[in-house]
């Protein structure tokens, strides 16, 4: 249901964005992992590190933005549900009931 219809919690959004922002000031990033946060910037076109402007970001959003967000790229859309695993543990017929099954084998989907 949470991945099918938008929860209409206004109240529970602020708390959940002030959770956001604490753990996001207090977090930072290991010396050690630096060079690889400066690649991916760049390789997104990012010359500094982007957190002070998320931060600011998030500090700003509304219920009514996220919501639009949610209609305008999640409302509608189909899902598809990926479950690897020995079939043979796997109810398959309960499963099938509720969702189609694409059945693939490791070579289908690995070179």
């Amino acid at each position: 249901k949470l991945l099918t219809q938008f929860p209409e919690k206004p109240e529970k959004f602020e708390a959940a964005k002030e959770s956001a922002i604490k753990k996001m000031e207090s977090s930072s990033i290991h010396f050690r992992d630096i060079p690889g946060y400066v690649v991916s910037w760049n390789e997104q076109g990012i010359e500094e590190d982007p957190t002070p402007q998320r931060l600011q970001h998030l500090r700003e959003v509304s219920f009514e933005e996220v919501k639009k967000f949610y209609e305008v790229t999640t409302q509608g859309s189909s899902l598809v549900i990926t479950v690897a695993g020995d079939k043979k543990r796997m109810n398959l017929q309960q499963l099938g009931g509720k969702f189609t099954i694409i059945e693939v084998k490791v070579k289908d989907i690995m070179r």
